[in-house]
């Protein structure tokens, strides 16, 4: 993926695709509003017609499609809650893996912000990034987008350990795809909705959990609370470590929050896959990654630094893809709490 400029396509009109070109005659912001306010193009934030032709929706939530510089694609989900906006604009979730969690995240925010009084999770606006594709992931592009570029290896390391699942093509597109969002789509909806610049969150789970930390740690400026479920450490030869190092050594920004999870039973195999041929080396691969030895490890060390908010949660039972619904109203209740 290259650089962050972009445009919305269908109808609506399109963002320059290269930084300081001319935006025809509108102002910025009012181009940038006319993205985001027009009917879907295309609209898919909604559910496959049925065999009478009837489209599911979902009430409030609208689609684009948005192409960065380079030609790569992405469905932008935009869901907005019922009633006016509070006077600081609403507070905004950003979704990673849009395809596969906007639908959940946002009937959760929904049901929960009717009542925050009595649930502890304002109205905010949920914003999914995904793939223009009906599948729930794009394997191929979520492991470019979502992992941080690898250092070379120098002459004489050893090489690394094998791996049952490699990623399923290139990676390390994370700090494109950072730009992506804090010079495209995060501009974009402020121009479109009134928004609360204060209060934004990122959440990722398993690769994009990972790109979830590599911001917390790199970009602690980008949002104000960090929704990592799943994340994968592991990614690298935990290369996110050397990044924590480094996040732990400097002054934490006033009021950055993070959130992890983990299912508690990501270390374990399935009871489906005990007998399979291959049963040891995926045991052995689940030691390797230490999915929720690594996630409680960081969890605890971040939970020490002066000044980050935290919150972990090791979810009994869940595996690797039951874990993200289990977990997603207790995340909304720390990003979006009343009090602040």
């Amino acid at each position: 993926m290259q650089a962050a400029a972009g445009s919305i396509d269908g109808a609506c009109p399109a963002i320059p695709a290269r930084r300081g070109a001319p935006a025809a005659s509108l102002p910025r912001r009012a181009l940038l509003a006319g993205l985001l306010a027009a009917p879907a193009c295309g609209g898919r934030a909604r559910a496959q017609a049925g065999a009478d032709g009837a489209a599911v929706t979902l009430p409030g939530a609208t689609e684009r499609l948005l192409t960065a510089r380079g030609g790569a694609a992405y469905r932008l989900m935009i869901g907005k809650p019922p009633g006016d906006p509070p006077a600081a604009g609403w507070p905004v979730l950003y979704l990673l893996d849009g395809n596969a969690a906007f639908a959940t995240a946002y009937h959760a925010m929904r049901s929960q912000s009717a009542r925050p009084v009595g649930t502890g999770v304002l109205p905010a606006l949920v914003v999914g990034i995904g793939y223009p594709t009906e599948e729930m992931l794009d394997l191929r592009r979520r492991a470019l987008d979502y992992t941080p570029a690898l250092p070379p290896r120098a002459a004489g390391d050893p090489p690394p350990a094998p791996d049952l699942f490699p990623a399923p093509g290139p990676t390390g597109g994370a700090e494109a795809f950072l730009d992506l969002l804090a010079e495209t789509v995060q501009p974009a909806v402020a121009a479109a909705h009134p928004v609360d610049a204060r209060r934004q969150a990122l959440f990722g789970h398993s690769y994009g959990g990972l790109l979830v930390l590599h911001a917390l740690f790199t970009r602690p400026g980008g949002f104000r609370d960090y929704l990592a479920i799943s994340p994968s450490i592991w990614f690298g030869d935990r290369l996110v470590l050397r990044e924590e190092a480094r996040f732990a050594a400097a002054p934490v920004p006033a009021g950055l929050g993070l959130f992890m999870a983990v299912g508690g039973e990501e270390q374990s195999l399935p009871p489906g896959q005990r007998q399979s041929p291959d049963a040891a080396a995926r045991a052995a691969l689940l030691g390797r990654r230490a999915m929720v030895e690594g996630a409680r490890a960081m969890a605890g060390r971040l939970a020490a630094l002066p000044g980050l908010r935290t919150e972990f949660v090791e979810a009994a039972g869940e595996n690797h893809a039951s874990v993200v619904p289990t977990v997603m109203s207790r995340a909304l209740r720390f990003a979006f709490s009343p009090a602040g």
